[in-house]
C-alpha cells in the first residue's frame, strides 16, 4: 500500500530531487505510518532527558537538557551499520513551531534511506559511533537511569 510522500507534498520542503520517493511522490504506507506515529509523539510529548528511540536503521536520542515542553526538544540522530555500531549522521529540532508532523516523519524516512557514506561530512568524531556493545549497555543504564527519573 502506499502513501503520498511527505517531503514532495510540504510547501515548506522545496527539492526537486527528493531522496525519499526518487521522484515518486509515493512511499510504503507502513513504513510512512511508523515514522509518522514516531514524529508525533517527539513533536507532541516532551520526553526525559536521554530517551531514545530505535526505528529501523535510525536511533534517535534526546540530547535536551530539559524536559520542559516550552523548550526547544533536540535529538541526535544515529544511524545503525551492517555491524551493528551506530553513527551519529543529524541533529534535529523535534518541536520547533514550524515542524510539522508529516515533515518530521518524512525527514526520519529521508535519513533512513539513505547510505551511511552520505553522512561522512557530518560525522566528525569519535564520540559521534558508538559500539554495538556500548548502545546495549547505554540501553541498561538507561533503564535504571528511567525508572528512577
Amino acid at each position: 500500500m502506499k502513501a503520498q510522500c511527505p517531503l514532495c507534498n510540504d510547501a515548506l520542503y522545496l527539492n526537486s530531487s527528493c531522496t525519499l520517493c526518487e521522484g515518486t511522490r509515493v512511499v510504503d504506507r507502513d513504513l510512512y505510518d511508523r515514522f509518522y506515529a514516531l514524529a508525533q509523539k517527539l513533536r507532541n510529548e516532551t520526553q526525559i532527558p536521554h530517551q531514545y528511540f530505535e526505528i529501523d536503521s535510525l536511533v534517535l536520542y534526546n540530547v535536551s537538557l530539559s524536559g520542559d515542553p516550552d523548550r526547544f526538544q533536540e535529538y541526535a540522530v544515529y544511524k545503525r551499520r551492517e555491524d551493528g555500531n551506530i553513527t551519529k549522521v543529524e541533529s534535529i529540532t523535534v518541536n520547533a513551531p514550524s515542524t510539522r508532523v508529516s515533515t518530521l516523519a518524512g525527514l526520519l524516512m529521508s535519513i533512513n534511506k539513505q547510505p551511511l557514506s552520505d553522512f561522512t561530512d557530518q560525522i566528525r568524531a569519535y564520540r559521534d559511533q558508538l559500539t554495538a556493545e556500548e548502545f546495549e549497555a547505554f540501553k541498561k543504564r538507561f533503564a535504571f537511569f528511567a525508572a528512577a527519573y
